[in-house]
C-alpha cells in the first residue's frame, strides 16, 4: 500500500489528535504532523532514512519537518522550483512569526525559512483556472485532514519525491503535466 492510501485510510477513519499521539508519535503529546508523515512512509515499506518508532521517551529523527528537509536535500529529492507535484511527494510549508506573519528566516540546517508543518500530496486540481494541491495531512486541526493550497501559495516552501513515492491514480484529482499523463497511459497499457 501507498502513503497515500494510508493517508486516505487515516482520515476516512477520522483519527483525531489524542489518538495520533499513540499511533504516530509513540505517546509523545507534541505536534504531530512529520510524525505521521514518517509513519506513513514506515508502514508503506519505504522509511524515510532515519525513521524510528517514537517512544515516550525517543523520537523518531525524522519526526520534524526542517530534518526531513535536510535529508531530502541530501538525497537530492527536492523538486525543482514551478514542478508539478505528484501523489505520495511531500510538501513542506514556511513557518511564519506568529505576532508578525512574517515568514521566519534564516532557516535551520542552511535552508532560507523554517518549515512549521508539513503533509503529502495527494494531487493536483485546477478550480476556476487556479492550480491546488490537495494534501493530507496530520495535526492539521487537531486531526488528520485533506487540505487545498494554490500551487503559488507563498506558504509553500517545497516539495520533495522520496524514495518510494510512487505517483497513482486518485479518483478526482486532475494531473497536470506531460511526465504525469505519460506514466499513467503507460501504466494502462501495461495492465
Amino acid at each position: 500500500m501507498l502513503p497515500v492510501d494510508l493517508a486516505r485510510r487515516e482520515l476516512a477513519a477520522g483519527v483525531k489528535e489524542p489518538q495520533a499521539y499513540d499511533r504516530y508519535a509513540g505517546g509523545r503529546v507534541e505536534a504531530w504532523c512529520a510524525h505521521f508523515i514518517s509513519w506513513l512512509f514506515r508502514m508503506a515499506g519505504t522509511p524515510l532514512p532515519g525513521s524510528l518508532i517514537p517512544s515516550p521517551s525517543t523520537r523518531s529523527p525524522t519526526a520534524g519537518c526542517n530534518f526531513i528537509a535536510k535529508v531530502m536535500r541530501e538525497q537530492d529529492r527536492i523538486l525543482p522550483q514551478g514542478a508539478v507535484p505528484q501523489p505520495n511527494d511531500i510538501i513542506l510549508y514556511k513557518r511564519a512569526d506568529p505576532k508578525t506573519g512574517v515568514f521566519e528566516a534564516p532557516g535551520l540546517y542552511g535552508f532560507p525559512f523554517i518549515y512549521g508543518h508539513i503533509g503529502l500530496v495527494e494531487g493536483v486540481v485546477e478550480e476556476g483556472g487556479v492550480k491546488k494541491v490537495v494534501t493530507l495531512e496530520g495535526n492539521y486541526g487537531d486531526k488528520v485532514s485533506r487540505v487545498k493550497t494554490r500551487l503559488d501559495s507563498p506558504t509553500i516552501g517545497l516539495f520533495a519525491r522520496p524514495a518510494g513515492a510512487v505517483p497513482t491514480a486518485v479518483g478526482s484529482i486532475l494531473f497536470v503535466g506531460a511526465a504525469a499523463a505519460l506514466f499513467f497511459a503507460l501504466k494502462r497499457a501495461k495492465a
